[in-house]
């Protein structure tokens, strides 16, 4: 409501009173500003002037991350300084205290740095079929290099005539066994994220236990046979500088490539797909490309700087995991289709330039009858190229379970027969006599069909003991 100006000065001296009466209009009131005293009471709200004290106050409390608390509503009888706070309130001042104890508690924690990295690939599974097959190929072509038939392209084979190339590239082939069994490895164990703790006690801890019950089993034998004499500190540093047979030597191997996995494994993880390839041709200029430039053009008068040493990346506890980790991982199988011919012509390209060096050295050194230091330059290719290729035969179509089942039941025995066959393979010499009955006297590239038959009986008789020994819960667990 307006007060109405009345156009009079009221002039009051020091010390004087006085009143004046003033007129008020009286307004009209419409129907629809008529309202209730209740009503009218409700619509008054404070000023801003009185609200703004308030607003600056909750504005500071913000800043200090607390929150604004009323005067009490009432103080309790009896007790004045003790005052009672609306339930809703109560709950808010409940919730600043937790909230500063739990920011004062984070505050005192530690920062944590996780143990294990952010994996931005995804991994395919590790119990695919066609790793049985890889265990199976492998401890075959292994066999294959222990045995006569390894040597035949050079025993039984005119030098540089087909059967003698071709003989060459099976024993090149052989020599994939090992690396075939490491490249699975990698592709199965750098994936799961174990502790040091499980590393060492359940998988580190049981290939050492198995190296030092067959070690002793050899010796044992060799005492027997009379081949060694009994000496206690000469087993203890045969044990520990070198094999007792030379098949242990990858057990050696593999405990190495186990107790390289806690930085492998960050490592294989986080490496991209063309770090793999770079790592792939790194391994072949120093495998194959830098030996035949130190034996052609320098021919042996120059060679590489000793100070410039590579050669622990070609190891098979740290190159053959890897690359397993890359094929089985990172490439799919319509990526394989296109990849594999481009792979094996490489392949037989480095196979050739092998045979030539062999041959070439061979005739030049009529003293030589065989010579086997090059067929070593093609495990690289070769092991990739044989891996991809059961990858691309035994995936992208279901299997048989009862197939699937049988495959790992012989699978499963490889470390064993592994184990196990150096004794069949040294000390039953009833093959000669067998092979005679059989086959007479066999001569040239057809020697081949003996060391075939050879490998399958070694295989058989150090199979069967190392399945029934499977069969009991404990050994199951550790061969």
């Amino acid at each position: 409501m307006k007060i109405k100006e009345v156009d009079k000065k009221l002039v009051l001296k020091d010390g004087e009173t006085g009143t004046i009466d003033i007129e008020l209009p009286k307004e009209e009131i419409t129907p629809k500003e008529k309202a209730s005293p209740a009503k009218e009471e409700a619509k008054v709200m404070p000023s801003k002037e009185a609200d703004k004290p308030a607003a600056d106050k909750e504005l500071k409390a913000e800043e200090k991350d607390e929150t604004p608390i009323k005067e009490p509503v009432h103080r309790r009888k009896g007790n004045p300084e003790k005052t009672v706070v609306p339930g809703d309130k109560l709950s808010e001042i409940e919730d600043m205290s937790s909230k500063k104890k739990t920011k004062s508690a984070d505050q005192k924690k530690k920062v944590h740095i996780p143990d294990e990295p952010e994996i931005t690939h995804k991994h395919q599974p590790t119990n695919e079929l066609y790793f049985d097959v890889i265990m199976i190929v492998s401890i075959l072509l292994y066999l294959f290099s222990q045995t006569e038939g390894f040597e035949i392209f050079g025993r039984e084979c005119t030098a540089g005539t087909v059967p003698y190339g071709v003989f060459m590239i099976i024993s090149m082939i052989s020599l994939c066994g090992p690396s075939l069994v490491f490249m699975k490895a990698g592709a199965k164990l750098l994936v799961h994220n174990e502790t040091k703790r499980y590393i060492w006690k359940n998988r580190i801890l049981r290939m050492a236990v198995l190296l030092l019950i067959f070690t002793i089993f050899y010796y044992i034998s060799d005492l027997m046979g009379g081949r060694d004499d009994w000496d206690i500190w000469t087993f203890i540093g045969d044990l520990y500088c070198k094999e007792r047979i030379v098949p242990l030597a990858y057990m050696y191997s593999f405990i190495g490539f186990l107790i390289c996995l806690p930085f492998l494994r960050p490592m294989a993880q986080n490496m991209k797909n063309r770090d793999f390839i770079y790592l792939i041709i790194i391994g072949v200029i120093l495998q194959t490309v830098m030996p035949e430039i130190d034996d052609k053009i320098c021919e042996g008068r120059y060679i590489m700087n000793p100070a410039f040493n590579l050669n622990w990346l070609l190891t098979n506890s740290i190159f053959y995991p890897l690359v397993g980790y890359y094929l089985h991982h990172r490439v799919r199988r319509e990526q394989i289709k296109k990849i594999l011919p481009f792979a094996w012509l490489l392949t037989v390209l480095d196979m050739s330039m092998i045979i030539y060096n062999t041959y070439y050295h061979t005739t030049y050194i009529e003293s030589v009858a065989i010579y086997m230091d090059y067929l070593y330059w093609v495990g690289i290719l070769a092991s990739i190229s044989l891996f991809m290729t059961i990858k691309l035969i035994h995936t992208g179509h279901p299997h048989n379970e009862t197939a699937k089942k049988v495959l790992a039941s012989i699978a499963g025995c490889t470390l064993g027969v592994y184990l196990v066959f150096p004794a069949v393979l040294d000390r039953i010499k009833i093959f000669d006599d067998l092979e005679y009955m059989i086959f007479g006297n066999m001569t040239g590239p057809a020697k081949i069909l003996p060391s075939l038959l050879w490998i399958l009986i070694v295989y058989l008789i150090s199979f069967i003991p190392v399945w029934l020994f499977r069969r009991i819960p404990f050994v199951k667990k550790t061969m």
